[in-house]
């Protein structure tokens, strides 16, 4: 997965036999699906399978984008020219610290960077249980590798110790979407099921309840954008040529101009069923993406979670149009408007680096699916 797309063609290439190594893949049946599809294109130049490009690290990706934080970009490969390892790059981080023994591993730095940004406490405590001197530095490491996602969980995580009786949190994404989270307890206890023998089994019940251990409201921002990004992908990938001529024409009809700097709010293709509750400057930013969209092929996408599914002919397409959609976020006022919804007031987040700057650098990257 860390290989760039020419060493990944190349070592293919340079495979004997490939077959053999199905065993011991990942994904075997996976694999092997791959290395049939592949034969069969060479022999007749032709294929229906569809490719899968899955984001690194996407947690850490959309809180960098949200925060305009460059380093977080680079680091997780979405403002990078060549392919990266944010848990690698953490993992070095802590070595330049202090000493860090060889029984802790990538892996395991893996399980505890990717959990403390959606709010875990407990997973990193586990990881480094043994070498409890070692979580501050990780915690020190976090947040000079991804400086704008750590500053960001910090601020959610304060916000959710300064509403500790809130039981739903709410916010609106850019497509009209309105997420709504509760805080949910589980009990459980034992039933004796006199029809299978008096079998005892283990029933779990959810609450709408707010405890100490509720720490969700960092991973479903970040979820929540992640399923907008994919959303925006397959809306983009599956355009209605006659809906946006339609779209197009009556903002044109109505004197709107092209324009996407007009306003400072996250556009969505979705907004062309919306156009009753835009502003002549999202108008004006909305016409703009139409009319960039309208230039880009039809094709079709699913999505399973942060990975793009698509024909092998468009996987650069999608790659570019992944980093659009984050280039978008990073430039925009998103988190400013969220933070508005789940504080039910208006608020500011200043941005790490140059918004405008950080987005160059997205729209350069080659790496943020792969």
């Amino acid at each position: 997965d860390k290989r760039s797309f020419e060493q990944k063609v190349k070592w293919v290439d340079n495979q004997e036999d490939i077959i053999s190594l199905v065993p011991s893949a990942d994904e075997p049946y996976r694999f092997q699906r791959g290395i049939f599809e592949l034969r069969k294109a060479m022999a007749t130049g032709k294929t229906a399978y569809p490719i899968g490009l899955d984001a690194g690290a996407s947690g850490i990706q959309v809180l960098s984008a949200l925060t305009g934080c460059i380093t977080g970009a680079v680091n997780t490969g979405l403002g990078a020219e060549e392919p990266k390892d944010i848990y690698l790059i953490n993992y070095e981080q802590m070595k330049q610290m202090t000493t860090v023994p060889n029984i802790i591993t990538r892996k395991d730095l893996k399980k505890a960077l990717m959990t403390l940004f959606y709010g875990s406490h407990a997973v990193p405590k586990r990881v480094f249980q043994d070498y409890p001197y070692l979580l501050p530095i990780f915690y020190k490491a976090c947040s000079i590798t991804a400086p704008g996602a750590f500053g960001l969980y910090q601020i959610l995580m304060g916000i959710m110790g300064d509403t500790p009786t809130q039981e739903e949190y709410r916010w609106t994404l850019p497509n009209g979407f309105v997420v709504s989270t509760w805080a949910l307890d589980k009990t459980s206890h034992e039933v004796e099921i006199q029809e299978f023998h008096n079998k005892k089994v283990n029933v779990i019940r959810k609450h709408v309840r707010r405890t100490e251990r509720y720490r969700a409201l960092a991973a479903n921002v970040a979820h929540s954008i992640d399923g907008f990004v994919a959303a925006e992908l397959r809306g983009r990938a599956m355009w209605d040529r006659d809906q946006l001529d339609r779209v197009e024409a009556s903002l044109l009809n109505q004197g709107v101009c092209a324009d996407w700097n007009a306003s400072q709010d996250c556009m969505s293709i979705y907004k062309v069923k919306q156009l009753d509750t835009l502003k002549y400057s999202q108008k004006c930013k909305l016409l703009s993406l139409i009319q960039k969209v309208k230039v880009t092929p039809q094709y079709d996408m699913f999505t399973v979670h942060d990975e793009f599914f698509q024909h092998p002919n468009f996987c650069n397409v999608t790659k570019a149009m992944y980093q659009e959609v984050l280039a978008e976020i990073a430039e925009s006022n998103l988190i400013d408007s969220i933070l508005s919804d789940i504080l039910g007031e208006p608020s500011h987040l200043e941005p790490i680096n140059d918004r405008k700057q950080c987005a160059a650098i997205i729209r350069n990257g080659k790496y943020g699916i792969a």
